[in-house]
């Protein structure tokens, strides 16, 4: 029977491979694309099973993607050489796709700051807190990541953010930050951390225009939260 086995996969890699090179990866589907993805990590088992089994826990590649690595680790077989891997793939493509996002010369609406702010989220799996800087005429000077947390909380450098926005002589910013596996409803916490960034930059003339929370690849804004008074 193991013979038998042994019989069906021999050459199994190898075929696929050659037909990757030769008709490129548009013919595969997910989990075959999953599973050669995989081939770095396991030299030896069979990763057509983990590929199924992963897309089965995980809903999709993108769940895959955007799983954090101790989600990734409750799939029977998946290491920590798998999950290394899928993490690396997962900044590969962040960047990737970061690299792709269209800047325009000033931002007119509050539309193009949502979308270019839904861009940013694209794989993160767990709670990032980004902080927006433009200048007087609408101009994007920087976008920068303030912290990283994981699944379910970030943490905010009040001090991180007050200095950058001085340095690049910021006329307003905009906060967003992201709920990797939970709803778009603004927390108590996110409520507090809008109203201590608002007290600090007003202190200093400088204007926070919007906090944007992100969940489930859509965007609210949460400056009207209230219940922190």
């Amino acid at each position: 029977m193991n013979k038998e086995k042994e019989n069906v996969h021999s050459g199994h890699r190898e075929r696929m491979r050659k037909k990757l090179l030769s008709s490129g990866a548009e013919g595969f589907c997910d989990h075959e694309l999953l599973e050669m993805l995989l081939y770095a990590c396991n030299s030896r088992s069979n990763t057509n099973g983990l590929a199924h089994d992963l897309i089965n826990r995980f809903g999709s590649l993108r769940g895959v993607f955007t799983a954090t690595p101790d989600a990734l680790k409750t799939v029977s077989g998946i290491k920590d050489a798998a999950v290394s891997h899928i993490m690396l793939s997962r900044e590969l493509m962040r960047r990737v796709e970061n690299e792709r996002i269209e800047v325009p010369d000033a931002f007119e609406t509050r539309e193009q700051i949502y979308e270019y702010i839904l861009q940013l989220y694209k794989f993160s799996a767990v709670e990032e807190l980004y902080m927006l800087l433009f200048d007087a005429s609408n101009r994007l000077i920087d976008c920068v990541l303030i912290s990283r947390g994981n699944s379910t909380n970030v943490s905010m450098d009040l001090r991180k953010m007050v200095l950058d926005s001085l340095l690049k002589d910021a006329a307003f910013i905009v906060l967003a930050h992201n709920h990797p596996k939970g709803k778009l409803i603004a927390s108590s916490e996110d409520a507090l951390l809008t109203r201590d960034v608002t007290l600090t930059m007003n202190k200093l003339g400088i204007e926070v225009f919007d906090h944007v929370l992100v969940a489930n690849n859509k965007c609210t804004s949460i400056m009207n939260v209230t219940y922190y008074a």
